[in-house]
């Protein structure tokens, strides 16, 4: 949650969002461990919800800004986003 945080903005700025607290909820439950790619993961977390909150940002400038590639950060995404459709879709309204 530290690679989240500072790209947030700061562990202040994160904690005014407490849906990146969520998001990263999932990460932890779906990835073991031993899971090694945390930048890819924190990466796609803020890309994710950039663009849920309709902000402009590009994959390239979130791989830079997280030390990780776009290429890295695209599988993650993918990843990210099809456990929290599979969560959203079966939480009970």
């Amino acid at each position: 949650m530290r690679e989240v945080e500072q790209l947030a903005g700061g562990q202040k700025e994160a904690m005014k969002h407490p849906e990146l607290y969520r998001f990263w909820a999932v990460i932890d439950a779906m990835t073991t461990a031993s899971e090694s790619d945390i930048k890819g993961w924190a990466a796609a977390l803020i890309y994710l919800w950039n663009k849920e909150c309709g902000k402009a940002v590009t994959q390239k400038k979130v791989a830079e800004e997280a030390g990780t590639t776009v290429y890295r950060l695209r599988k993650q995404i993918h990843e990210l986003s099809c456990a929290l459709r599979t969560k959203w879709d079966t939480t009970p309204q």
